[in-house]
C-alpha cells in the first residue's frame, strides 16, 4: 500500500507540472493528441506562428490528458492493490492460484517423468524440487529410491533411506516421505527431512489417508484409521492425536487442526486449544490460517471460519444454488475457496477470494468444461446374478473387455516385506482414460493412501450411514476427480481420469467392492467379492496355465506333496499321512505380459485300481472371499499360497510365480485360518496308485485340467495300518505367559528336549485359527512371543504341540 502511494504522489506531480515552452509543450503530448479544433492553429505552431496561442491551447490539451491519466493511474492502482492482496508474499515466479473445472484449488501437488525415467516432485509454488527413480513394487505400490532434493539448480541433499511413493516437499526443501510397512494399504512410515538433508522425525501409523505439510515444512501431520500423528521438525518431537477424516497444518507449524463428522479441533505442541461443531456430515477440507489463528472448514453445502484464540465463529457461507464446496486453502492473509457448479454435461470450477469478514473481494472460474458423454443404452444394466446386479466395465465403451494386470486375491509381495492378497483388480488403460461409475449412488469418500498417484473415489449404494457397500474407483488424477464427498452419482457418470503410473508402464484402475460404516468413509473397509463375479462382458479365450514345479534337488514333479502345514516334502511314489498338495498355476486376462493369480480351483482324487472318485469333487478356491479390513492378514495370504524356504510364490512387477494349496479349503465360500488345518487325509485310503485331478477356471468359463498321478504308501502288507510314531520329547515343558493379562505383548518360555519342531495354534473364542507358526528349539529350549496386532480384546487359547504331546494355556487380551 505504501509502495503504491507514494508512486502515486510522483505520478500526480509529474502530470501537473506545465511545460514552460513550445517544444517542451510538443515533446510532452504530440501534436497528434490535441483536439481536432485547434487544426488550422496547430499547423502555425508547428511553423512557430503565434506561441501564445499555441501554449494556451496545448495547456487545455494536456488538462485533457492528465486526467485521462488519472484514470489510468487509478485503474492500475486497483489492480495492483488486488494483486497485493491475491497473492501470498512469494518468490519471483511463483505460481498463482486458479481453479480446476472440478473445483478444486491450484497448484496442486504435482510431478513429472523426465525421458530418462527419472520422477520429479515439485513443491507448491515450484520453488523446490525432489528427483528420484522407481524401484520395485507391486501393481498399486512402487518404491522411489536416490532421492535428491534441489532449489533451482542446486542441490540440497540426497536421501538414502527407503523412500515410498509419498513425498511431499515444502518452498523451503523440507521434505516429508510416506513409506509402506508391510503391504500399500496397512501401516505406513512418516518421515521428515530437514533442509541439511538430517532426518528430524519419524513414526509409524496405520492406514492414513489424509496428509498434510506445513508451508514450512517443520510439521508433517498424517490422519489414519485409528489416530493422527503429527512430526515436529523442531526437536524431533511426535504427537498421536485421535483419528480423523481431514488434517491441517499451519504455515509455520506451530498448529495442527483435526476434523471428523462431528467437530474440528485444534491443537498446539499436541494440547487442544479449541473445538468447533460442525453442522454437515460430509466434510471436504480443512485449512489453517499463516499462525493457526483461524480454522475454515468445508462441508458440501456450507463453509464455517472459526478464529481459535477467540474460540468464536468469525462467518459461514453457503455454496449457493447449483454449487458445492470443493476445497478451502490459506492463501496469505486470505482465504482461497474453490466450488464446483455442474450441470448433466458439463463443470465448471469456480474460485472466490474472502476477506476478514467473509465478503467476497475477486470471484474467478475456470470457464465450463464437458464431460465426456456415453450413449444412454450403454448405461443400462445387465441381469442380476447371485443375488447381485451385473455391471458394466468402468471404461467407455462399456461393452468391451479390458486387460487386467493383478486380480483379486493374487498373491503380492514387494521389497522384501510380507505378503498380502490383493484386494482388487487393476483394469489396465492408457493414462488419462476416463472412468465411469458403474452404478448408482452416493459419494462415500474422496482420499489417498500415499500421495498423487494414490487418489481414489468410493461411490455407496446408499447414503445410509450404517454397514453398506460401493464401488473404489482408485489411482485417479486429483484434479480432475468430478464429485466430492456426498455428490449423488449416477450410472455412467464420469468420475475422473487415470492418473500417469510412473513405472512399467502400468497405468491401471483399482477397482472392487468395498463395506464400511459412516456417512463418510475413512478407508477401514473391507474388500467385499471379486469384481469378475458381475462384470460383463467376461470375454477372455486364453485358458490357465499349469507348469511343473522343481524341488531343490532337482526334480520336476507336476505336483508337490508335503506334510500338512509344513515345509517337509513327500515324494509322490509315497505319499503318506495328512498332506497338503501344491500346484504351480497362473492365468492371462487380456494381457500377455502380466500373469494373474486363477480364478477357480477344484480338485477330485481317484482310485486308478478301482477306477473310483474317494475324494471330491472339492471347490479348493473360489477366489472371491471377503478380505477384513481391506487387506486382512499375512496368514490368510499363507492359507491359499504356498511361501515357504522350498516353494516360494511371488507377486511383483518382475515375477509371477503362484504355488496354489488346493487341498487348503472346507469346500465353502469363506476363508478362514481355520482351512490351513484342512489337507487330503490318504490315512483313510488303502495302498496303491491315485491321482489327482486339479481343474483351474478363469471367470470367463475357460478350464485346464492338471492329472498328477501318486501312490499312497500308508499300510503295512497284512492291510493292517501302521501307527506312524512321533518322536516324543524326553521332556516338554511351558512356562507361564507373561504378562497375562496383555496388552498387545505377551511371552511364553518352554522347553522340548529331544523333540521335533514345537508348532504354536491361537483360537479365538470361538474356537477359530487365528495365528500359527512353529518354533525350533535351540538346546531343548524355546521363547514364543506374541504380538496381538489388530486382534480385539477377549479371551485367546494357545496350543503348544510337540509330536504327541501337547500343553494349553490361556491368554486374555485387555486393549
Amino acid at each position: 500500500g505504501g509502495c503504491v502511494c507514494s508512486m502515486w504522489r510522483r505520478v500526480s506531480e509529474t502530470a501537473c507540472s506545465v511545460p514552460r515552452t513550445n517544444d517542451e509543450v510538443l515533446t510532452a503530448v504530440g501534436a497528434q493528441r490535441l483536439s481536432r479544433r485547434t487544426g488550422r492553429r496547430r499547423e502555425r505552431l508547428h511553423l512557430g506562428y503565434a506561441p501564445r496561442l499555441a501554449v494556451a491551447e496545448t495547456k487545455g490539451a494536456f488538462e485533457l490528458q492528465k486526467n485521462q491519466l488519472n484514470r489510468r493511474l487509478r485503474i492500475l492502482a486497483v489492480v495492483i492493490g488486488l494483486g497485493l492482496v491475491w497473492s501470498p508474499p512469494l518468490r519471483a515466479g511463483a505460481a498463482r492460484l486458479d481453479v480446476a473445472p472440478t473445483g478444486l484449488l491450484l497448484p496442486a501437488d504435482s510431478s513429472a517423468v523426465t525421458p530418462d525415467g527419472r520422477i520429479q516432485i515439485f513443491s507448491p509454488q515450484r520453488v523446490c524440487r525432489a528427483e528420484a527413480l522407481p524401484g520395485d513394487g507391486t501393481g498399486d505400490v512402487f518404491l522411489l529410491r536416490d532421492v535428491s532434493v534441489w532449489s533451482a539448480d542446486s542441490l540440497l541433499y540426497r536421501v538414502t533411506d527407503p523412500c515410498g511413493d509419498g513425498l511431499y516437499l515444502s518452498d523451503t526443501g523440507w521434505l516429508a516421505t510416506v513409506t509402506a510397512e508391510g503391504n500399500p494399504w496397512g501401516n505406513k512410515r512418516l518421515r521428515l527431512y530437514a533442509r541439511n538433508g538430517r532426518l528430524v522425525a519419524q513414526v509409524e501409523l496405520r492406514a492414513p489417508h489424509a496428509f498434510a505439510l506445513s508451508g514450512n515444512g517443520h510439521t508433517f501431520a498424517a490422519a489414519g484409521a485409528e489416530e493422527t500423528v503429527v512430526l515436529a521438525g523442531e526437536g524431533g518431537r511426535a504427537w498421536r492425536l485421535p483419528a480423523a477424516l481431514q488434517v491441517a497444518v499451519s504455515r509455520d507449524g506451530s498448529t495442527v487442526a483435526t476434523a471428523d463428522s462431528r467437530r474440528v479441533r485444534v491443537w498446539r505442541d499436541g494440547v487442544e486449544l479449541a473445538e468447533f461443531q460442525v453442522q454437515e456430515p460430509t466434510v471436504r477440507s480443512l485449512a489453517l490460517d499463516g499462525r493457526g489463528r483461524r480454522v475454515a472448514l468445508a462441508t458440501r453445502t456450507r463453509l464455517r471460519v472459526w478464529d481459535v484464540p477467540e474460540r468464536r465463529l468469525l462467518f459461514e457461507r453457503g455454496a449457493g444454488s447449483g454449487r458445492t464446496f470443493r476445497e478451502v486453502r490459506f492463501w496469505g492473509d486470505r482465504l482461497a475457496v474453490g466450488l464446483q457448479q455442474r450441470t448433466r454435461g458439463e463443470t465448471a470450477g469456480v474460485a472466490w477470494l474472502l476477506g476478514p469478514e467473509g465478503q467476497i473481494l475477486e470471484r474467478r472460474s475456470s470457464g465450463a468444461e464437458n464431460l465426456p458423454t456415453l450413449p444412454r443404452e450403454l448405461r443400462k444394466t445387465a441381469k442380476p446374478e447371485q443375488n447381485r446386479p451385473l455391471i458394466r466395465w468402468p471404461y467407455a465403451p462399456f461393452d468391451s473387455v479390458y486387460a487386467i494386470g493383478n486380480t483379486y486375491e493374487e498373491f503380492q509381495r514387494y521389497a522384501g516385506y510380507p505378503p498380502y492378497l490383493h484386494p482388487g483388480v487393476d483394469l489396465l488403460a492408457p493414462p488419462a482414460t476416463p472412468v465411469y461409475s458403474v452404478s448408482d449412488g452416493v459419494v462415500k469418500a474422496v482420499l489417498t493412501i500415499s500421495h498423487q498417484w494414490h487418489w481414489r473415489i468410493v461411490v455407496g449404494d446408499s447414503a445410509t450411514p450404517d454397514t453398506s457397500e460401493g464401488w473404489l474407483y482408485a489411482h485417479l488424477e486429483q484434479t480432475s476427480i468430478a464429485f466430492g464427498v456426498g455428490d449423488t452419482v449416477h450410472l455412467g457418470d464420469y468420475l475422473g481420469k487415470l492418473v500417469y503410473w510412473p513405472t512399467h508402464n502400468f497405468h491401471h484402475c483399482h477397482f472392487v467392492k468395498v463395506r464400511e460404516a459412516g456417512v463418510v468413509w475413512d478407508g477401514r473397509w473391507d474388500a467385499v467379492f471379486n469384481p469378475l463375479d458381475v462384470l460383463r462382458p467376461r470375454s477372455d479365450s486364453t485358458a490357465p496355465v499349469f507348469s511343473a514345479i522343481t524341488l531343490p534337488d532337482g526334480r520336476r514333479v507336476l505336483a508337490a506333496f508335503c506334510e500338512n502345514e509344513t515345509d517337509r516334502y513327500l515324494s509322490p511314489d509315497s505319499v503318506c499321512g495328512k498332506v497338503d498338495v501344491v500346484v504351480k498355476v497362473a492365468d492371462h486376462v487380456g494381457s500377455p505380459d502380466w500373469a494373474c493369480s486363477v480364478y477357480e480351483l477344484s480338485y477330485t482324487v481317484r482310485d486308478l485300481r478301482r477306477d473310483s472318485v474317494v475324494v471330491g469333487p472339492v471347490l479348493a478356491a473360489h477366489l472371491s472371499h471377503v478380505i477384513p479390513r481391506y487387506l486382512g492378514t499375512p496368514a490368510l495370504t499363507h492359507v491359499l499360497y504356498k511361501d515357504d524356504d522350498v516353494l516360494r510364490s511371488f507377486g511383483d512387477y518382475d515375477a509371477r510365480i503362484f504355488y496354489h494349496v488346493v487341498t487348503n479349503s472346507d469346500g465353502d465360500s469363506l476363508l478362514e485360518l481355520s482351512d490351513a488345518q484342512r489337507c487330503l487325509d490318504t490315512t483313510v485310503l488303502p495302498d496303491g496308485p491315485y491321482e489327482i485331478k486339479i481343474v483351474a477356471r478363469d471367470a470367463a468359463g475357460n478350464r485346464t485340467e492338471w492329472r498328477v498321478p501318486f501312490r499312497v504308501e500308508n499300510h503295512s502288507a497284512t492291510g493292517v495300518a501302521e501307527q506312524k510314531h512321533e518322536r516324543t520329547p524326553r521332556r516338554f515343558t511351558i512356562s507361564h505367559p507373561y504378562p497375562n493379562p496383555f496388552n498387545g505383548r505377551t511371552v511364553v518360555f518352554g522347553e522340548a528336549s529331544g523333540g521335533d519342531r514345537v508348532r504354536v495354534s491361537v483360537f479365538d473364542a470361538r474356537g477359530r485359527l487365528v495365528e500359527q507358526t512353529r518354533l525350533v528349539p535351540r538346546g531343548g529350549r524355546f521363547r514364543w512371543v506374541w504380538t496381538a496386532r489388530d486382534l480385539p480384546s477377549g479371551v485367546y487359547l494357545a496350543r503348544f504341540s510337540c509330536g504327541p504331546e501337547q500343553r494349553l494355556v490361556k491368554l486374555l487380551l485387555l486393549r
